[in-house]
């Protein structure tokens, strides 16, 4: 059984307009992944922040749904459990010249009391709605320095034209980073 279903790519800001544009119209809030109390803070935009570079979604009429996790210092949503799709947003920094992979991720199926169960069919059916979307609307690269990622014309022309790189790996101390030269890591 496929428990769960995942898109990774590498997107323009207009990109990035374009889809959050496509989320609010089919019903999809955004919210963030960590809150000071067990309530919903509703965000406008899926834009990026550096403290919190992740985004959930959730439909407006599920929000009942949501279960939370909470530590001596905030609250969490449970993904394991909740109809959320999990975005990283990744996205282009001017200041470095690069793109950040993002991430569309949803579970089909959560484990409750021992047993596999089905998410709602709503929630199913608009996630599979979303990601038939995103594949009509981005390039899939099966190979490449954008292996097995979907991308947009915008990137693949900033790459070419203003030697933008693509960012593969980023820790504290190095980042591996590409272009259609080869492979990188700063010192």
């Amino acid at each position: 059984m496929k428990n769960s279903r995942q898109i990774n790519f590498y997107l323009h800001d207009q990109d990035l307009l374009l889809l959050e544009n496509y989320l609010q119209k089919i019903g999809f809030q955004f919210i963030a992944d960590r809150m000071p109390t067990p309530t919903f803070i509703i965000l406008n935009s899926l834009k990026r922040q550096k403290s919190e570079p992740q985004r959930l979604l959730v439909l407006a009429n599920q929000t009942d749904k949501i279960q939370f996790l909470t530590s001596q210092t905030d609250h969490r949503i449970d993904q394991n459990i909740s109809p959320i799709i999990s975005v990283w947003v990744g996205g282009y920094h001017a200041e470095k010249n690069m793109f950040f992979r993002g991430r569309l991720f949803y579970q089909t199926h959560f484990l409750q009391d021992g047993e596999w169960q089905k998410h709602q069919e709503e929630f199913l059916k608009k996630a599979e709605q979303l990601f038939k979307w995103f594949k009509r609307h981005f390039i899939y690269q099966k190979e490449g320095i954008f292996t097995q990622c979907y991308t947009s014309e915008a990137v693949l022309q900033a790459i070419q034209k203003q030697n933008a790189k693509i960012v593969y790996q980023q820790t504290d101390k190095k980042i591996i980073f590409a272009d259609y030269q080869g492979v990188y890591e700063t010192p």
